[in-house]
């Protein structure tokens, strides 16, 4: 049994790779683990890759190690592009659905697995291949399948787990098809349930106790976690918050706020940022605060939303 497990996942966009990071975050936790789960996503604004390294650890808290033990992979593509990040060993178990490129050696435990078959059998939806794979996961870890339906019981935020059980069997009932090497976790030595904060959520809690009092975005990803943090806390300080039409007019009314003495604030990532820069320009010629929080993503805007 092992102490700590790092896992990565990647795919396109619609895969459901971010979705089974966090469903087994969730889970994880509330059996006691220790968990840090640093995201990936693409440049490009529409049909972008996401991937992430996800860290287990049943002591302590602990970074996800450079070498994954298991990397699950539904597009070699996506996965190819950030590589780097998510290293395979020499004993890496590797579960996939298509053939990966031919130049491209696997680790000797590679499993080519049907998620997509499955879940269409199961659910009849295809895009519920990822808890198809969730399930798996979840067995080849040894977590609690008791604990694990009494986590789903009990948290709002897996409805969609309740509702679609069937493909979280499936993807269980799939560990006895194969021969996998044995990767479960040990006991959590503190089984009490751990907090899952993502750092995305964490920036929203902190404007808020700052004193930000006003909230202008507009969404994408992986910003949006921040508006929608910010989106719950705000009415509680009797705060406003507005989706604008775009990231041009978020950053206007945030040099509009800043200019009525509000303590106001946005926040985008790469390609809204480069939208952003003629309101920065304003505020900087006419000295008026204004605050964005730019999280990760570089890339360029498309120029969309600046047509006349």
């Amino acid at each position: 049994m092992k102490k700590n497990l790092t896992i990565g996942i990647a795919g396109a966009g619609g895969d459901g790779v971010v979705a089974i990071g966090r469903f087994l975050q969730k889970i994880a936790a509330s059996q006691g683990y220790f968990s840090q789960m640093p995201r990936y996503y693409g440049a490009q604004i529409r049909g972008g890759g996401s991937a992430l390294k996800l860290g287990l650890d049943a002591e302590s808290l602990s970074l996800p190690r450079d070498t994954v033990d298991i990397m699950l992979c539904f597009n070699w593509k996506k996965y190819l592009e950030v590589n780097q990040e998510l290293r395979l060993g020499q004993d890496t178990v590797v579960l996939y659905e298509k053939d990966p490129p031919a130049a491209m050696d696997l680790p000797g435990f590679a499993f080519r697995i049907a998620f997509s078959d499955k879940a269409m059998l199961t659910t009849g939806k295809l895009r519920n291949k990822n808890l198809v794979a969730l399930g798996l996961l979840l067995r080849i870890l040894g977590i609690s399948e008791k604990q694990t339906k009494q986590t789903i019981d009990g948290d709002a935020e897996l409805h969609l787990l309740q509702e679609n059980l069937r493909g979280l069997q499936a993807g269980e009932q799939l560990f006895s098809q194969f021969s996998f090497p044995d990767l479960r976790l040990c006991p959590a030595k503190d089984v009490s349930a751990k907090i899952v904060l993502h750092g995305n959520a964490a920036v929203g809690k902190a404007a808020i106790h700052a004193g930000c009092r006003a909230f202008f975005g507009y969404p994408i990803t992986p910003s949006a976690e921040v508006m929608q943090e910010i989106q719950k806390g705000l009415p509680r300080t009797a705060g406003a918050f507005l989706q604008a039409e775009d990231e041009i007019a978020a950053s206007g009314m945030v040099v509009g706020a800043s200019l009525a003495a509000g303590r106001a604030m946005t926040a985008t990532s790469g390609p809204g940022l480069d939208l952003m820069t003629e309101m920065m320009g304003l505020a900087i010629a006419a000295e008026t605060p204004l605050v964005i929080i730019d999280l990760q993503r570089c890339g360029p805007s498309t120029g969309i939303p600046s047509k006349s």
